[in-house]
């Protein structure tokens, strides 16, 4: 018993030791470094790097994992940082700094000027130097004493008479044809020194920092990327579909930061030297948060917001559209709808809403003109855009319906013309004209109407009815329909009810027979009785005829033999 008690206590105690010395099964972030050979990575599990360190290369963080970064990293040019499924943390103090900056400055789209240090007196020759040729669109450089000339070439030169002063302004005219970069100036002295610059290092008014970014920073839809206080980033070329956030941050030269129906915050921070005209350029389906944040200042923004293809729904096809104040320059583009009343709109970097360098809000103030001219009448409306994708076109238009269609029998003969009345309302707030109805048998087929289309005049809010004529050549029990002719372009029905039926008619046939042919020959039977006993009539009336005049004749041969008798006898007593 005491044994057994030992050798469990002896078990015990060395599985108690091995459990201290074994290593915790807990995963630990794993410390590594980022490529440096130009090569691609994907980061699928927790990782820390500590600068100073280079990356030269492709990373992707993916899986959920966290990239925590401490310390400076210096990126090559051309390399790039993707979040697509994860994390990227970069602690305090942290810098991701590309290994060369853009030094040139642009003149684009207005004028500028930018401050010269000057170190001698006297005779000063400025010379810039361009990274094209900039013959025949040049800008206009001017000195402020009396001299000016358009640049061309690839470099230029303009002088400055210094009386002392350490600088000296330098006016630059743009011009609308294109865009010049400068890259270096060089101020020589009357004693021949030359001090070379860079413009971007140089105090400058509306010209823009230039011209590529060195390397790219990408957070896909289900990444997130947090900078924390005094973290620097420069040189790169910064997109954000899911979440960044900067606080106590300073980004150079990265800028617009383009956010793409994604998240960004910036508070405490700087953003300078954006290379346009603005700091963040996101789309309508962003989010931007701007707080106690310093930007480039000057005629850059500190935000705008961009509208994509909006799809305008009308009520009609082919309405004639103007879209009027689009965008920040306020213009103006027309179209037509579609067969199924459907336009897109699309105005490149239409920008529909931003926050100027001081902080003031500005929005568009759009809206479309829609006009419709249809057989029923000319109609138009006015709908302001609002920043939806899908904007309906408001049209006041007529609303029919054609409430009754009454005869006035419910039997006659075939082909007998048949009086039909159709009642037509409006509840619309316009009214219609030349309103046609299309009248058909139940079954779809033809019918003889006269008028073929009757027509009739709806002011708004009213009825109208019209009378028109009903004929059929078939007899039996039919009614008929009768529906609103649609203007071109209309989309579907104009009323639900799909119109109004008369009660059934019943139409009689002349003679009991199956059809026309047999109805034709009856016609001629009967004539053809008719005739014969015409002819049998008139014989017998002609033979009755020829009887009495037989009569007459043998009456009159009697009576003349008499006379002649008698006459005989007078003459034979004469002679007596």
């Amino acid at each position: 018993m005491r044994r057994g008690l030992t050798l469990l206590t002896t078990i015990l105690l060395i599985m108690a030791t091995s459990a201290l010395n074994a290593p915790s099964l807990q995963q630990l972030d794993f410390s590594s470094t980022p490529p440096d050979n130009g090569n691609s990575i994907t980061i699928s599990s927790d990782e820390t790097w500590t600068g100073p360190l280079t990356l030269d290369g492709s990373v992707i963080i993916n899986g959920g994992a966290t990239l925590t970064i401490q310390g400076d990293i210096t990126i090559a040019k051309g390399s790039s940082i993707s979040v697509e499924n994860g994390s990227l943390e970069v602690g305090e103090s942290a810098a991701l700094k590309s290994e060369s900056t853009e030094q040139s400055m642009r003149v684009n789209f207005q004028d500028g000027r930018i401050n010269i240090p000057l170190d001698e007196y006297g005779n000063n020759s400025i010379t810039f130097y361009f990274s094209t040729d900039v013959t025949g669109y040049g800008p206009t450089f001017d000195n402020g004493q009396n001299l000016s000339f358009i640049a061309s070439g690839t470099s230029h030169s303009i002088y400055y008479n210094s009386t002392g002063e350490n600088s000296t302004w330098i006016e630059i005219i743009h011009q609308p044809f294109g865009a010049t970069t400068i890259d270096s100036i060089i101020v020589e002295g009357p004693s021949g020194s030359q001090q070379p610059f860079n413009p971007a290092e140089l105090e400058s008014e509306g010209l823009y920092y230039c011209c590529e970014h060195q390397w790219a920073l990408s957070v896909g839809l289900g990444g997130i990327a947090n900078f924390g206080e005094d973290v620097e980033i420069s040189d790169a070329d910064i997109t954000v579909a899911g979440e960044m956030h900067f606080d106590g941050s300073l980004v150079d030269r990265s800028g617009p930061i383009v956010v793409n129906d994604g998240i960004l915050t910036v508070v405490n921070s700087t953003l300078s030297r954006s290379f346009d005209d603005e700091d963040i350029q996101a789309t309508i389906g962003s989010t931007v948060e701007w707080e106690n944040t310093q930007g480039t200042g000057g005629f850059v923004d500190r935000w705008t917001k961009l509208m994509g293809a909006q799809t305008i729904q009308t009520p009609v096809a082919g309405i004639g559209l103007l879209a009027v104040n689009l965008g920040w320059h306020g213009i103006s583009k027309s179209g037509t709808s579609d067969d199924g009343g459907l336009w897109v709109l699309q105005i490149p970097e239409r920008i529909v809403t931003l926050e100027n360098s001081s902080g003031t809000l500005w929005s568009e103030d759009a809206h479309v003109e829609a006009v419709y001219n249809s057989a029923w009448g000319n109609f138009s409306s006015n709908t302001s855009l609002n920043t939806d994708s899908n904007v309906m076109i408001t049209l006041n238009l007529p609303i029919l319906s054609v409430d009754s269609v009454v005869v006035d029998k419910s039997e006659l003969s075939v082909n007998s013309p048949l009086e039909v009345t159709a009642t037509v309302s409006n509840s619309g707030v316009v009214g219609a004209l030349d309103v046609s109805l299309d009248c058909t048998l139940e079954n779809g087929s033809d019918a003889r109407l006269s008028p073929a289309y009757p027509q009739l005049e709806i002011a708004a809010g009213g009825s109208e009815s019209v009378t028109f004529t009903w004929r059929s050549s078939v007899e039996g029990e039919k009614s008929l329909n009768c529906i609103i002719v649609a203007p071109v372009g209309w989309i579907g029905p104009v009323e639900a009810s799909g119109g109004a039926s008369t009660e059934v008619v019943t139409w009689q046939g002349l003679v009991d027979a199956e059809d026309d042919a047999g109805m034709v020959i009856a016609i001629f039977g009967a004539m053809g009785i008719g005739i014969i006993l015409a002819i049998v009539l008139a014989m017998r009336q002609y033979r009755e005829q020829l009887e009495d005049e037989s009569e007459d004749e043998d009456s009159d041969d009697v009576d003349g033999e008499e006379k002649d008798y008698d006459d005989v006898e007078d003459e034979l007593e004469d002679n007596n």
